[in-house]
């Protein structure tokens, strides 16, 4: 956790200790899943980055279920024909159905969500293949012979796609919006946030989802990674950054002591990075 990035950000939670005591804590919004072999599977393996806003309970929930989901429905497809696009509107369906918790009405999710990207890796006999799908803005680089291959989408409001999306929804942003107005998001896929769903705010659950990647020997790793990574680096600096170190667990450490590391650091980062 960035707490210096944090304290820029004033990201933190006030807590009432058994003394009666008031302190702020910082806030983790971020939550990783990892796993390899996936569901005892030694031929696939699945990675998560869900990074959570106005808290982590949105991200905590999507690490439960889009694991899940995913493993549901590999038992009736194979890797390649896995629909990602059902899988994050199911999962999105459900968070929608989590009530509150009391003496709060709704739902849980009302004014929380998170961004969410997952990795599925596998292999058929001799071949290996990568795809991934994402909603929000943590993001995936492949490392493909030293140069960074982006395989993800941010879903900012500054992005043009996303934008032109907005505009043909009929949400009204002037040159210099970078929040969605009248909810103060940054980012326009998430899972939650269904309020603004509900007032047809720009937000959807609808992921961008990659081609199926053959992978040779010239891809060396990836790297899955919250917004508090690409905040300070480029896809490129990153990838030749962690390219100075030779195992998954240094290039990790790398690039976040280099992100806590600089000023232009405001918020919590996770990083996983995967050899190949």
């Amino acid at each position: 956790m960035n707490e210096a990035g944090l304290l820029k950000g004033k990201k933190t939670t006030r807590v009432t200790d058994s003394h009666g005591q008031i302190s702020s804590v910082y806030q983790m919004e971020d939550e990783n899943f990892a796993e390899y072999p996936f569901n005892e599977d030694i031929h696939v393996g699945l990675f998560c980055i869900f990074d959570g806003h106005a808290g982590n309970r949105a991200a905590r929930a999507a690490k439960e279920l889009v694991p899940r989901m995913i493993n549901e429905k590999l038992e009736d497809c194979s890797e390649s024909d896995l629909d990602f696009a059902q899988i994050f509107l199911a999962v999105d369906e459900q968070m929608a159905s989590i009530p509150a918790i009391p003496p709060l009405q709704g739902r849980m999710f009302d004014y929380e969500g998170c961004t969410a990207t997952t990795v599925l890796i596998w292999s058929n006999g001799t071949d290996r293949f990568v795809r991934s799908a994402n909603v929000g803005d943590s993001s995936v680089i492949l490392c493909h012979n030293g140069e960074a291959m982006v395989l993800s989408q941010d879903h900012r409001v500054t992005s043009s796609d996303e934008r032109e999306r907005l505009k043909n929804m009929g949400v009204k942003l002037t040159d210099n919006s970078k929040r969605l107005p009248s909810f103060g998001l940054g980012i326009c896929r998430a899972l939650g946030d269904f309020f603004a769903k509900d007032k047809q705010g720009g937000v959807i659950a609808e992921p961008f989802v990659s081609e199926v990647i053959k992978l040779t020997q010239e891809d060396l790793f990836l790297i899955i990674a919250s917004d508090g990574l690409w905040d300070v680096l480029s896809p490129q600096e990153a990838v030749n950054l962690a390219r100075t170190q030779s195992n998954a667990k240094d290039m990790a450490s790398t690039l976040v002591k280099f992100v806590l590391d600089s000023k232009q650091c405001q918020d919590n980062i996770t990083i996983i990075v995967v050899c190949i």
